[in-house]
C-alpha cells in the first residue's frame, strides 16, 4: 500500500494549484479504502485511471488482502483481470445474475471473454426471446385451462353414464383403468414438454426435499404440521380396518347405505369404491399414478408456468391459485367434492413450495387416494 501511496505523491509547485487528475483521484480513494485493512472490500471498477505501474501494485495488493483472510468484490469489465485474479466470478446482463461460480468452473477450457459474449446478443434478437417465451407461457397456460375443462368435462360424462345402472365390478375396473391410463399420458405429456421446453425437471420439483427458511418459514412449518396430521389419520384409518372387524362392519354398512339409498351423486361416487380384490388391485395403481402424475400436472408444471406468467405474486398465493385450479378439474364430484380437493390442493401446493419437492406431495396424495380402497370390507359384495 505504501508503494501505491508513493505514487500519489507529487512535486510542489508554484502558482495557483490545479484539481487533480482523475488517475490520482483514483489512486487517493483506493489509498483511503486500504488504510484500514479491511475484512470486507467493494469496489466498483477500481483499474479505471490507474496507470500500468499502480495497476500492478494494487493487483498484488488485492491478492495480499485475501490471502489474509479479507473479502473482496468488485465489478470490472476488463475480463482478463477478472479471470486472472478472481477466485468467483459472476456475470450481470440487464440487472439479473445470469451465471457465476469458480472461476475454474465457470471459464473452463475456454476463457471469459467467450463465456461472458455467450450472453452478449444483438438487442432485436434478445426482446425477440423475451416476448417469444411469454407467448410460449401464454400457450401452455391456456393448455392447461384446457387440460381442466377435459378433465371435469370427461369426469362428469362418466358419472352421468353411470347413474341409473348398478355397478357391477367391471364396470369398477372400466372406470379405474379409464383413470389411469388418462393420468398417465397427463404425466407422460407433461414430462415430454418439460424436457423438450424451455423448462427443466429440477425447475418443476424434480429434486431432493429442503425444508422452506425466510419470512414463510412459520405458514411452511404449519403446512408440515398438517400434512403429517392427515397422513397419520389415513394410515391409522388403514391399520383400524385391517386389525378391527367390527370396524370393517360398520364402514361397510355405510358405503352400503350410500350407494343404495344415497343422493344420485352419492349413489355413483360410493359406488366406485373397490370392493373385491381384483377392484382393489386396479384401484392401487390408479390411485398411485394419480399420486404421482397429477402432482407433476397441477403442482410442478401449473406452478411454473403461474410463476413465469405472474412473477410478481407470493409463491403460496400461486400455490393457491393451482390449489383452486384442482378443485376446479374435479367438477364432476359435485360442490363438496370440489371444495375439498380445490382444499387439498391448496395444501399440496403448500407442501410443494415449503419443501421445493414434489415427492412428500406425491405420498400425501397417494396416501389420500389409496386410503378409499380400506372403506368396504374386501369381498364382502363380490359378484
Amino acid at each position: 500500500m505504501s508503494a501505491l501511496a508513493k505514487s500519489t505523491d507529487s512535486s510542489a509547485t508554484t502558482g495557483r494549484a490545479k484539481p487533480p487528475r482523475f488517475g490520482m483521484r483514483q489512486k487517493l480513494a483506493l489509498v483511503s479504502a486500504f488504510i484500514r485493512r479491511p475484512k470486507l472490500l467493494i469496489l466498483d471498477e477500481p483499474f479505471v485511471g490507474l496507470d500500468p505501474s499502480a495497476a500492478h501494485l494494487m493487483k498484488g495488493y488485492l491478492s495480499e488482502l485475501c490471502q489474509n483472510g479479507s473479502a473482496v468484490f468488485f465489478s470490472t469489465h476488463v475480463l482478463e483481470v477478472a479471470e486472472k485474479l478472481c477466485h468467483q466470478i459472476a456475470i450481470i446482463k440487464n440487472g439479473k445474475l445470469v451465471q457465476s461460480g469458480p472461476t475454474a468452473e465457470l471459464v473452463g477450457d475456454s476463457s471469459l471473454e467467450n463465456v461472458f459474449l455467450e450472453w452478449e446478443g444483438d438487442c432485436v434478437f434478445e426482446v425477440s426471446c423475451i416476448v417469444g417465451r411469454r407467448i410460449m407461457d401464454i400457450i401452455l397456460f391456456v393448455g392447461i385451462i384446457i387440460y381442466l375443462i377435459i378433465t371435469a368435462y370427461t369426469g362428469y360424462a362418466a358419472i352421468e353414464k353411470l347413474k341409473g345402472n348398478e355397478l357391477s365390478e367391471e364396470k369398477r375396473i372400466q372406470r379405474y383403468w379409464f383413470s389411469f391410463l388418462w393420468n398417465v399420458a397427463s404425466g407422460c405429456v407433461v414430462v415430454l414438454l418439460i424436457v423438450m421446453g424451455p423448462a427443466t425437471l429440477e425447475e418443476t420439483g424434480f429434486r431432493s426435499v429442503s425444508f422452506l427458511q425466510g419470512s414463510h418459514r412459520y405458514l411452511a412449518f404449519g403446512t408440515w404440521i398438517l400434512c403429517g396430521l392427515l397422513s397419520t389419520v389415513f394410515i391409522f384409518q388403514i391399520a383400524v380396518f385391517l386389525i378391527n372387524p367390527s370396524y370393517r362392519d360398520s364402514v361397510s354398512k355405510q358405503i352400503e347405505e350410500k350407494t343404495h339409498s344415497g343422493k344420485v351423486y352419492d349413489r355413483v361416487v360410493n359406488g366406485l369404491i373397490p370392493r373385491t380384490r381384483r377392484e382393489k388391485s386396479y384401484f392401487t395403481a390408479t390411485a398411485l399414478a394419480a399420486g404421482i402424475c397429477e402432482e407433476i400436472v397441477f403442482r410442478g408444471f401449473l406452478l411454473y408456468v403461474l410463476r413465469r406468467i405472474f412473477p410478481e405474486l407470493s409463491p403460496f398465493l400461486l400455490a393457491a391459485l393451482a390449489g383452486v385450479c384442482f378443485g376446479a378439474a374435479h367438477f364432476y364430484q359435485g360442490i363438496k367434492g370440489v371444495i375439498k380437493t380445490g382444499l387439498l390442493g391448496i395444501l399440496f401446493g403448500f407442501l410443494y413450495i415449503s419443501t421445493g419437492s414434489l415427492y412428500l406431495c406425491m405420498a400425501v396424495h397417494f396416501l389420500f387416494d389409496i386410503s378409499a380402497a380400506f372403506l368396504c370390507e374386501e369381498d364382502k359384495y363380490e359378484v
